[in-house]
């Protein structure tokens, strides 16, 4: 089950605590201190348990950019990292979003995510732009 927490203010520094590999583990106990603080994420659950996140924040430019996605390690190399950045794009074009920004660049997960997302551009109504963006076609 896919399912979108929203939250409310920024969390500054806290957010690196989201780039951790065992964020999995300690995100559901965060989550609730989050949603106080401005930002949003896609949870990716198997039964009632946390498998991944794919944590963002929505900018006043009416742009998406994330900032960290974690699957945990159990459940590597099922394509659900691809998965969680497909159901963002689905969720910013819904939100009415124009442009999404994936990450900074630098991890090797982002840059084949990137270029396999690059590959399905027009499958998923997007254009890839430099720098990690895409531009929504609604």
């Amino acid at each position: 089950m896919v399912e979108f927490l929203a939250f409310k203010n920024k969390i500054g520094r806290a957010r690196y605590l989201l780039q951790f590999p065992c964020a999995s583990y300690v995100l559901p106990f965060v989550l609730k201190s989050l949603e106080r603080r401005g930002y949003d994420a896609l949870m990716l659950e198997l039964e009632t348990e946390v498998i991944g996140h794919t944590a963002f924040q929505i900018h006043r430019d009416n742009a998406l950019h994330v900032f960290s996605t974690g699957i945990d390690l159990r459940y590597s190399g099922q394509n659900l990292g691809l998965f969680s950045w497909e159901k963002i794009i689905d969720f910013a074009r819904n939100e009415g979003i124009i442009s999404v920004r994936f990450g900074a660049g630098g991890h090797p997960f982002a840059t084949r995510a990137y270029d396999s997302l690059c590959e399905k551009a027009e499958a998923l109504k997007i254009t890839p732009r430099e720098d990690y963006w895409i531009d929504l076609h609604q």
